[in-house]
């Protein structure tokens, strides 16, 4: 999870305000009332505008995101409120067959914790409390200054989109240069590598809800064996702060140990 930079300015709403003007002004000749001239109608919003005004609409706000990786990838949840520099994101990733690591991290202004589940020694049902200045991989841990916008990179595909066209009633079809993308996201340098000269320009598809706001943001790319696999990103609930960015209870939580800065050192 890093900071990211709004780049995509919303879409200037345009008002036509016709006044009608009858029995003010002068009366020609025929005796006929001064005609006024009708407004033409406003343009309609291009397929990159409309994207735009759903980023627009997305900055700042609440929001609770669900990931999705095929092929047995890391999947994870995520919830934020950029206004109380609050988040909490789940990542659960595979080790083998039969074994899945989860880490819950939780940061609330300059307090930060994690829970991980799947490590031998560590217990998977306390918080443990980070000092952030122990740690070394300041990318390894999201603080309360990272909740400045959903935490997948979903909505940073769809700021940067250089192309954009509409095939349906919300839905969308464009690309992104992901070389640009930051590399904290969904599209991290892993997916940029297997994507090769195609990252230049990576295709990807966009919903909106009934609202204009984000639903869903999806694309192809291939894994580290060259298997083509979906990514996918869910949106909801823009707006509503989720209940479960609060600081845990003193009884839930412990101080870090050595084994889990060693892991967020790594």
């Amino acid at each position: 999870m890093h900071t990211r930079r709004w780049t995509l300015t919303g879409v200037a709403a345009l008002t036509a305000i016709t006044f009608g003007l009858t029995g003010c002004g002068p009366l020609d000749d025929s005796g006929d009332a001064t005609t006024a001239a009708s407004s033409p109608s406003p343009t309609p919003a291009s397929p990159k505008d409309k994207l735009a005004a759903a980023a627009k609409k997305a900055k700042d706000q609440p929001v609770t995101v669900t990931i999705k990786e095929t092929g047995g990838g890391i999947n994870g949840e995520a919830a934020v409120n950029p206004k109380e520099k609050a988040g909490q994101l789940v990542i659960k990733a595979p080790i083998d067959s039969s074994h899945t690591l989860t880490m819950t991290f939780l940061s609330i202004a300059d307090q930060s914790w994690v829970k991980i589940a799947g490590v031998p020694g560590v217990s998977a049902t306390k918080w443990q409390h980070i000092d952030l200045s122990k740690i070394t991989d300041k990318d390894s841990i999201p603080t309360g200054e990272d909740m400045n916008d959903e935490p997948t990179g979903g909505l940073e595909m769809v700021e940067n989109a250089a192309t954009v066209e509409e095939t349906g009633e919300g839905k969308f079809h464009a690309t992104v240069d992901a070389t640009k993308l930051s590399s904290g996201g969904i599209v991290d340098e892993d997916v940029v590598k297997a994507l090769g000269t195609n990252a230049s320009a990576l295709p990807f598809d966009v919903t909106l809800d009934g609202q204009g706001q984000l639903s869903t943001v999806s694309f192809l790319a291939p894994d580290d064996k060259g298997t083509q696999q979906t990514y996918s990103v869910t949106f909801k609930d823009w707006g509503t702060p989720s209940p479960l960015l609060t600081a845990p209870a003193k009884a839930d939580t412990v101080e870090a140990s050595k084994t889990v800065y060693d892991m967020l050192n790594n």
